[in-house]
């Protein structure tokens, strides 16, 4: 297939190796090939390969993949290998309510697939030369690297902790400049072969795939036990496996069966100072019973016990975590909404905790052209900001748009249970809740009721009825009609304006009133993926945000007359109901 213009559409696959910039047996590298007895030659500059790993340190190399075809990129680090690449991009779940998804939606997902063939390593193997000349191994007897193993084999046993290392997919045409070429950025999460066919497969998935429940988890799993029984009112324990108390913080709390307990330690012993605590009963515990420490959180923003999840242990790189950019938008619109005191009493997965923290209205989900996680508040538009028309006319593709209404995320009841009764119970049942808030539509012309239950441990034991509130009124809002859903293809150029969670006005002759005449619909994209071949497919939801919205001004632009003309923009201003409507013709602010 030929892409605009009779140009080829090409792609290159990259791969970020860590590489040693230590010399080897020079300075802090104490490795030697005079050990004899170890018989072994120097090493890849890999971890695995390492001989000295408290000197190791890496900095990035990149193995650069690309279509063997002619006018492909001819430099240093670049191998024709590459054979198929095919990406499956991501979709998000709005409100983090559709039944056919899960509440952090569908990662993106991609293979692709490799030729392998013999390599002389002069590329990733930093003593290439001296292994011919027999300086790099402990025998001194030379060998020639490229009529030994293959490029694929010799490369992953040197290089056996892929599993998340960073990847990169760029499309563009034959003869395009790899710098400047279209990016979006990935984690590698699975690698087959080489086969006895030589045929390599690489499974990607967008950096999120750090956060799955069997690669993360918050709290991490504990492995101190208590090495004798304990009654019901013993004031503390000794720890096994000997020095395991280096594995805890040096106070906080700990789960021992269905009981939370207070602590503080030192070395290998545990004193107790609450048992029985955070709701629980003391009880007896045997001898080896774990004790698991618990992650708590004090009240913070949505974003900042995200960015933690993430950060802290699904190990994120901190370039991939805008935290500024967060708390920003956070601030903006969900400021005030912050979670209660919550405790996590056993390792749950870093993604299912971000996709409960979903349901409180934000999003968490990956931008993989810039390599980012983003964070959304459900919001309407901002000062400024305006939806992207979409058209037969101007942009949708002829015959592609097809329309769906989402029957099964129509909301005429929302039940939100909060108010966690014991912690060490299930999050998910509703029994373990104290407190249920409830939206309902006064008048529900479907005359069927559609309710969803909801369950959020964020709001700790207390639970928290405002912000229950608003969050199910929300939801309500949003939902109380089934969402229509909107798929089709757009031209390249709309490749920059048309991203995960875009605004978006579509207008389409299918698009129809009662009268049969066109009815434009406000939506949000949920899913985006942009192909080689000049489309980008998109799928997108009814946005009901309705009503005027204003921020209310603080002193000194809390006047009226004295605000400047952005100020009365963004700004919502108190007044007696003399005014009648603004000079701007609008009218005022109504509360309730």
């Amino acid at each position: 297939m030929t892409g605009k213009l009779g140009r080829k559409p090409y792609s290159i696959f990259e791969i970020d190796f860590p590489r040693c910039t230590r010399t080897y047996g020079v300075g802090a590298c104490t490795a030697s090939l005079a050990d004899k007895v170890g018989r072994r030659d120097k090493c890849y500059g890999s971890r695995a390969t390492c001989q000295a790993l408290a000197a190791y340190l890496p900095e990035t190399i990149t193995h650069s993949y690309v279509m063997n075809v002619d006018g492909m990129p001819k430099r240093a680090g670049f191998f024709p290998m590459l054979k198929s690449v095919s990406t499956r991009a991501a979709e998000i779940n709005l409100s983090g309510i559709d039944p056919k998804s899960t509440p952090m939606g569908v990662r993106a997902r991609g293979t692709a697939g490799f030729a392998d063939a013999r390599d002389n390593g002069s590329w990733s193997d930093p003593y290439a030369a001296e292994r011919r000349t027999g300086a790099a191994q402990w025998s001194g007897v030379g060998r020639k690297p490229e009529e030994l193993g293959t490029h694929w084999g010799k490369l992953l046993a040197a290089q056996p902790y892929y599993v998340g290392q960073a990847c990169r997919v760029k499309r563009g045409y034959v003869g395009d400049d790899p710098a400047t070429m279209p990016t979006e950025h990935y984690v590698i999460s699975e690698i087959k072969g080489p086969g006895s066919s030589g045929s390599v497969t690489i499974t990607y998935k967008d950096i999120i795939d750090l956060a799955e429940s069997e690669k993360a988890v918050a709290p991490p799993v504990s492995i101190g036990k208590i090495l004798v029984d304990l009654d019901a009112t013993a004031t503390e324990a000794t720890l096994t496996p000997p020095d395991i108390g280096d594995d805890y913080p040096a106070a906080g709390i700990v789960r021992i069966g269905r009981e939370l307990i207070h602590y503080t330690i030192s070395g290998d012993v545990m004193t107790f100072t609450e048992r029985g605590a955070e709701g629980t009963e003391a009880t007896t515990h045997k001898a080896l019973d774990v004790v698991q420490w618990c992650l708590v959180y004090e009240p913070a923003r949505p974003c900042d016990i995200g960015a933690d999840l993430l950060l802290t242990y699904a190990k994120t790189p901190l370039s991939q975590v805008p935290l500024a950019e967060w708390q920003e938008e956070n601030d903006k619109w969900n400021a005030g909404l912050n979670t209660s005191r919550t405790i996590i009493s056993k390792p749950e997965g870093v993604k299912l905790l971000l996709g409960e923290l979903g349901q409180m209205g934000v999003m968490f989900y990956p931008d993989v052209e810039a390599g980012v996680i983003r964070y959304k508040v459900n919001a309407p538009l901002g000062i400024g900001e305006t939806y992207y028309d979409i058209s037969e006319a101007y942009n949708l593709r002829e015959g592609t748009i097809d329309i769906e209404r989402g029957e099964d995320q129509r909301i005429s009841a929302l039940m939100l249970y909060h108010g966690v009764i014991d912690w060490t119970d299930s999050m998910d049942s509703t029994r373990n809740y104290s407190k249920v808030t409830v939206a309902r539509i006064g008048d529900d012309p479907y005359e069927q009721d559609a309710i969803k239950e909801l369950t959020l441990r964020w709001y700790g034991r207390d639970g928290d009825d405002a912000s229950a509130s608003a969050v199910t009124e929300r939801l309500l809002g949003r939902y109380e009609n089934p969402p229509k859903i909107i798929s089709g293809e757009l031209d390249v150029k709309d490749r920059g304006p048309v991203k995960l969670t875009s605004r978006l006005r579509v207008i389409s002759e299918l698009l129809q009133d009662a009268n049969g005449g066109g009815e434009p619909e406000l939506m949000q994209a949920n899913y985006v993926e942009y192909t080689g071949d000049d489309r980008v497919k998109f799928r997108a939801e009814s946005d009901r945000i309705d009503g005027r919205f204003g921020f209310i001004m603080q002193d000194p632009q809390s006047d009226y007359d004295a605000a400047t003309d952005t100020e009365k923009a963004e700004g919502c201003f108190i007044m007696d109901d003399t005014i009648g409507v603004f000079p701007d013709g609008t009218g005022p602010y109504v509360f309730f």
